[in-house]
């Protein structure tokens, strides 16, 4: 996985100075593969080892492993499957710990409403069959009004609201009014600072390149799905659930 984009999906751990460091090596690349990790801790006034755990947080090995990937990331060439590289990258922006603490949450909920519009409610369509094979508290709304309904007449339950942008006006006002009336929020945006995601109590993100043509949008939506289904897998290694594979000729 990219560097910035490590940096972004794991933005919520980061201290201010790990932050400028974020930042530093953003704009210094090429100047940071061929530096000494002392020299990176005297631009920042701190000591090596600090520049060490920053590495670990971003899920590298260190510094040396640091400067290996952001090497490969000045070298690598463009590549004609587009996509592929794109569904690897969401493989690579699942946080573990984060999946976990929704995977509890979405276990002890006494009600999951899912909830998406347009084009993405097909692909949330999806990915809430499979957890409605195991409980029907999973279920996904198909209109506004029944959203709004489930939030005003229900007590401390789950709301998930899929949206690539974040920042649809119908879905982020329900997110508000759930957060309000007590319910647990969960989002599951495009990797960016959104409405949607500010509001969650918990925010996974997917990544997936917004395009349109003749003015109407065409992003892939395969991405949002990946990290649907990581959930789920997720969700059912908490329930200690082993689904039963058959042979195929």
């Amino acid at each position: 996985m990219k560097f910035a984009i490590r940096a972004q999906n794991l933005e919520y751990k980061l201290t201010e100075t790990e932050e400028n460091i974020v930042e530093y090596i953003l704009v210094h690349q090429a100047e940071v593969i061929n530096m000494k990790i002392v020299t990176l801790a005297e631009r920042f006034f701190t000591v090596p080892n600090t520049i060490t755990r920053f590495c670990r947080k971003l899920g590298y090995g260190g510094f040396t492993e640091l400067k290996v990937e952001l090497r490969h990331e000045l070298l690598e060439k463009q590549t004609g499957n587009q996509q592929l590289a794109l569904i690897e990258e969401n493989f690579g922006l699942v946080d573990e710990k984060r999946e976990i603490k929704l995977a509890k949450l979405l276990q002890k909920a006494r009600l999951v409403n899912f909830y998406a519009q347009d084009q993405t409610h097909l692909i949330a369509e999806l990915g809430v069959e499979c957890f409605q094979v195991l409980d029907s508290k999973f279920q996904l709304l198909g209109y506004e009004k029944e959203v709004l309904s489930r939030i005003n007449n229900g007590a401390g339950d789950v709301f998930f609201f899929i949206s690539i942008s974040g920042e649809t006006p119908a879905i982020v006002n329900l997110a508000k009014k759930a957060k309000e009336r007590g319910h647990q929020v969960v989002s599951l945006t495009n990797l960016s600072n959104n409405s949607l995601s500010a509001i969650a109590d918990v925010a996974i993100y997917c990544l997936t390149e917004v395009t349109y043509i003749a003015g109407i949008e065409v992003t892939d939506k395969t991405p949002m799905f990946v990290i649907l289904q990581s959930l789920f897998q997720r969700y059912l290694e908490l329930c200690k659930i082993t689904p039963k594979k058959t042979e195929t000729l």
